[in-house]
């Protein structure tokens, strides 16, 4: 017996801050999945700090559809911050890993009971209504600035981490550079003092016209964040965490060629059936219900239909196949039902899926409860194809030469009562055989609506 050393070597690191409760347990993977256009999702999340000293953290989304809340804050040492990422869309949008950057920094505070700030602790002011709007539009002007910041920071950073994956990449820096320098020469133009700012019509800019009237009332409340403390940024500290953020926003859409379904003339008791296919176009998945309603009450009223599958969900792209069977109990020319297949939040350009159902029944002299049978499918390879006006009663039979007796019910669907008698139908050119089949009930008497014990051996 020989035995074999093997020498494993590893490397362990440890982050000031990690992320934890991410969804299915990802270390640095955000996914909002399928979300619906203009609707807010969030998902809780924390970062913990391991380490002893005060962090400061910063989320710098440079996407509009994300957001944190607390966008910044301080993190204890060996402590946590609870946070909440929120993803909302007003068009079409579908992210597939967008690296958002929050940037850490060991801080320093003079008073340590404010170690524990974020945006979130907020105070109530009262302010004149003029004063108000300023300073609304100076929240939007800040906002914009910081994206801009945002957008900057994230294209540096990610320029930053393809040139150090990958060997070769000196051109595409090069021209990132270069793009990043044109946006912030764009960027000094804007900021560039002189001049009023103008709107497409030539008048001044917004925020130009607003003034505070100081002879209004502070009647209007707003809830303002609380001022940052003083903190002191300890040298090189610094340090950027990514996390990828997948999210895909739609409306449901879906495509059908089905408006009408009418099912040809049936008999009582027999079912027929009619398959259709819906296609989901939109880019997220979505659920649906069914319901047959009847056509002059709308109430919820089956009647002889039956639909299969009654509700589920489509993937994006995708078709789902349903099945609409008819199965009459009485004789009437028409059934009319509304099938409506209800999909949350669809797409208002959209018309509700609702297709007309219709059919028509005939009573037969005698209808036969026997159970589904597959002979047909299974001898259609074999032998000639049967008939569909035959029924099919099938033996199973543990040996040769044992008696096996099944039974069945005949129903008498018509207003009057009637004689019965079986006979074997003889083929023409075929020798006479032994029967090895014997009828038990060859003859007897069926009243209106009532049933009949068969019994064939």
């Amino acid at each position: 017996m020989r035995c074999r050393k093997v020498l494993l070597l590893g490397e362990g690191f440890i982050d000031n801050v990690i992320f934890q409760g991410l969804p299915d347990s990802a270390e640095d993977e955000l996914k909002f999945g399928d979300c619906i256009i203009d609707k807010l999702i969030k998902l809780p999340f924390q970062m913990v700090s391991k380490t002893e000293k005060l962090i400061r953290f910063e989320w710098m989304s440079h996407k509009s559809e994300i957001r944190f809340y607390p966008r910044v804050g301080f993190i204890k040492g060996q402590s946590s911050k609870n946070i909440i990422a929120m993803f909302k869309s007003k068009e079409p949008i579908k992210m597939d890993n967008e690296e958002i950057w929050c940037r850490i920094n060991e801080v320093t505070v003079a008073n340590m009971q404010s170690a524990d700030w974020d945006e979130t602790l907020t105070e109530t002011k009262t302010l004149r209504p003029s004063e108000l709007k300023v300073l609304l539009k100076q929240r939007q002007e800040e906002e914009q600035k910081r994206q801009e910041n945002y957008e900057s920071i994230a294209s540096q950073l990610s320029s930053q981490k393809a040139s150090a994956a990958a060997s070769g990449a000196g051109k595409k820096k090069e021209e990132k550079k270069k793009e990043g320098k044109k946006a912030e020469a764009k960027k000094e133009a804007k900021q560039a003092p002189g001049g009023k700012k103008e709107d497409k019509k030539g008048a001044p800019s917004a925020d130009e016209e607003l003034k505070v009237d100081e002879k209004e009332a502070a009647t209007e409340e707003i809830e303002e964040p609380v001022k940052e403390p003083e903190n002191t940024v300890v040298e090189n500290t610094q340090k950027d965490l990514m996390l990828k953020c997948t999210a895909i926003a739609d409306l449901p859409k879906y495509e059908t060629s089905i408006e009408h379904i009418f099912f040809k003339s049936t008999l009582m008791y027999q079912t027929t059936s009619y398959k259709f296919m819906i296609k989901n176009t939109s880019l997220i998945s979505y659920e649906y219900f069914c319901k047959i309603t009847n056509s002059d009450t709308g109430a919820i009223d089956a009647g002889p239909y039956s639909i299969i599958p009654k509700q589920g969900r489509i993937a994006a792209g995708c078709d789902e196949s349903f099945i609409l069977k008819f199965t009459p109990s009485d004789a009437l020319d028409t059934f009319p039902r509304l099938l409506l297949v209800s999909i949350p939040n669809l797409d208002p350009k959209q018309k509700p899926l609702v297709i007309e159902v219709d059919g028509s029944s005939d009573r037969p002299v005698c209808h036969f409860e026997l159970p589904p049978s597959k002979y047909k499918e299974k001898k259609e390879k074999d032998m000639a194809p049967i008939d569909n006006k035959y029924s099919i009663v099938e033996f199973e039979s543990l040996g040769t030469k044992v008696k096996n007796i099944r039974r069945f019910m005949v129903v008498n669907p018509t207003s009057q009562g009637y004689e019965f008698e079986w006979s074997e139908e003889e083929e023409k050119g075929k020798p006479v055989e032994k029967a090895m089949f014997k009828c038990l009930t060859p003859k007897g008497i069926i009243l209106s609506g009532k049933k009949f014990e068969m019994a064939f051996e």
